[in-house]
């Protein structure tokens, strides 16, 4: 893949594929017998399925384990197996929280306090007992929903938390991150790259002052290398002229390219790498406007 990223923006990590699933059981001690490898750096539907289907085998063994842990309604036995369990539970739930809370919103209603609880956080925890039982099984529960949706969509799919954090982590020009973020992360990829280069040719104007002008007569006026509105370098040496020539057949490219199709055809992106490549295009040609030479 082009780019690379390792958290998403609550610095949780970005698990890809998963190398060893193990046998999903626990030891003796209550440490898991699984590997779960980070080789790939973006979560696609068919890996957070692997990852759910993990956590819900692993959270019905640790409800077996409490269920026989119990007398009379207060855990009296297994405890440090039970902790083991919840420090492990909770570093996976860490890994796919954002996506279980995507699709759930459950919550518990306690009679004797008249409050709802996160069952999601209650599942993981002893403090409490008397909620813990209750969580556990509303969470399983609500697992095999998720997991039903997530396997009913493509499983190629790049799921949408981490596309932004690669949005994000591309460090993208602040006009293009302006125009085109939303868009993207609708999933309107070729609406983001149109907005990008309609704000590359709108700045060219601008900052030539040339507001009449469009498409290759506008870049040629601007980027002329004999009588420049925008100088990208101080036109000095022979390099330094090609330089400018070069970026100026670059401008009128992507006015011709990619401005004009995008704006005049109905042309269908779905690619969001390919959406992200073109963004980055667009950002560097707002940077060396950016840089020019006054």
């Amino acid at each position: 893949m082009p780019f690379s990223v390792g958290q998403n923006k609550g610095g949780i990590p970005l698990y890809g594929s998963v190398i060893d699933c193990g046998s999903g059981e626990f030891k003796p001690d209550g440490s898991q017998i699984v590997q779960l490898g980070d080789s790939n750096l973006f979560m696609k539907t068919k890996d957070l399925i692997v990852e759910l289907q993990l956590f819900l085998k692993e959270l019905s063994a640790h409800e077996q384990l409490y269920l026989k842990s119990l007398n009379r309604g207060e855990v009296v036995k297994n405890h440090e197996r039970l902790q083991a369990q919840e420090e492990q539970l909770n570093r996976q739930f860490g890994r796919i929280e954002p996506y279980i809370r995507k699709r759930s919103i459950l919550t518990i209603y306690e009679p004797q306090t008249r409050t709802r609880y996160d069952p999601w956080i209650e599942s993981l925890m002893e403090e409490l007992p008397l909620r813990k039982g209750p969580a556990l099984r509303g969470v399983i529960k609500e697992l095999n929903k998720i997991l039903g949706y997530y396997e009913s969509i493509d499983k190629e799919e790049i799921l949408l938390e981490d596309l932004s954090v690669l949005f994000d982590s591309l460090k993208l020009h602040p006009a293009v991150v302006r125009v085109s973020k939303k868009a993207f992360e609708s999933g309107l990829y070729a609406e983001a790259i149109l907005n990008a280069f309609k704000e590359v040719i709108v700045t060219v104007r601008e900052v030539s002052e040339l507001r009449d002008e469009d498409g290759t007569s506008l870049m040629e006026h601007a980027f002329s290398v004999n009588a420049p509105k925008i100088k990208l370098n101080k036109l000095v040496t022979k390099s330094d002229r090609d330089e400018q020539i070069g970026f100026m057949h670059i401008f009128i490219g992507v006015a011709l390219g990619i401005r004009n199709p995008k704006a005049h055809d109905n042309i269908e992106q779905k690619d969001p790498y390919k959406t992200l490549e073109y963004l980055s295009i667009a950002s560097l040609l707002m940077k060396r406007i950016d840089e020019r030479i006054t």
